[in-house]
């Protein structure tokens, strides 16, 4: 009987113990998530400030105006037919050496061609 007792509390604390390391688990995961969605803020709130900075270049330096601006950025949103506030998603292009679709990189995965690639490209 006593070794059952004894059965039973430890594997009672193994189940608490099992808890307690998921729990920490969880607590990284959750600690890593937020402090790469705060790294992510930062990144878009400086992008914000170059994107500005450099249309204020632009209107200053060479005369564009706001309208236009707003006309082209409605015309590269509804390119693909729906205007969302997203850019939308091209195709990936062919390798220009063996004509296979090329995957996120410019280096093809087949023949090793090296295609250039649009910069603006997702």
């Amino acid at each position: 009987m006593d070794g059952l007792l004894i059965g039973m509390a430890a594997t009672r604390l193994a189940q608490q113990n099992s808890a307690s390391m998921q729990a920490q688990t969880a607590s990284a995961v959750a600690s890593e998530a937020r402090l790469q969605g705060e790294s992510l803020a930062v990144d878009v709130d400086k992008l914000f400030l170059i994107t500005e900075a450099l249309w204020e270049l632009l209107k200053k330096e060479h005369g564009y105006t706001d309208e236009l601006l707003i006309k082209k950025v409605t015309e590269i949103d509804s390119s693909n037919g729906t205007l969302n506030g997203k850019a939308p998603k091209k195709e990936r292009p062919n390798c220009v050496s063996c004509g296979r679709k090329l995957g996120r990189h410019p280096t093809c995965l087949y023949c090793g061609a090296i295609t250039p690639r649009n910069p603006f490209e997702r």
